[in-house]
């Protein structure tokens, strides 16, 4: 079995981790954003933390600013990918 799906593997539990725990632990959390590297994993992890800040009256605001800097990596991804086509074209 390769690295990448072992990654893979234990990501996908903790995922699994963090959706069945009504406060998921920090050290878990912090793990998982260590991990993602696909848009699917990044997918994945804002959907699990917006049904755990839309499930809860008064969400966490460290949930909440988890949640925003997970929303926010698809899109510095993105920029990255562009800079670095940019660069390869002026050179």
């Amino acid at each position: 079995m390769k690295a990448t799906e072992h990654r893979d593997r234990i990501l996908s539990r903790l995922f699994d981790e963090i959706e069945e725990a009504d406060f998921p632990s920090t050290t878990t959390l912090t793990k998982i954003e260590g991990s993602l590297r696909t848009h699917e994993s990044i997918s994945r992890y804002t959907e699990i933390l917006a049904k755990k800040v839309e499930a809860t009256r008064f969400p966490s605001a460290a949930m909440v600013n988890r949640l925003n800097g997970a929303l926010d990596r698809p899109e510095q991804a993105e920029h990255q990918q562009q800079d670095r086509q940019r660069e390869r074209r002026s050179c």
